[in-house]
């Protein structure tokens, strides 16, 4: 187990993302339809639509294989992703 780093010097990088402005519509559409197939009486509100990181899904990417690579019948779980503070 590695010690967290002090949050001055890191900053967590975030799984998700918020979606752009022009994804909202079919977004909607698809999870309104999904819901209504099985609650037809029912009214849905989308407060917020994300959309993966790519740096963290790269970097889970990259660390995940570094580690099979080395340990192949092990399976791994990567809980976060920091990146060192530009500000600092």
């Amino acid at each position: 187990m590695i010690a967290d780093p002090p949050a001055s010097v890191w900053q967590e990088v975030s799984g998700y993302q918020p979606a752009p402005a022009e994804d909202y519509p079919l977004v909607s559409l698809i999870a309104a339809a999904l819901g209504a197939e099985c609650y037809p009486e029912s009214q849905f509100v989308i407060r917020r639509i994300e959309k993966r990181n790519p740096e963290f899904k790269r970097v889970t990417l990259i660390a995940a294989s570094i580690a099979a690579g080395e340990l192949s019948d092990s399976q791994f779980t990567i809980k976060k992703i920091a990146k060192k503070n530009e500000n600092k």
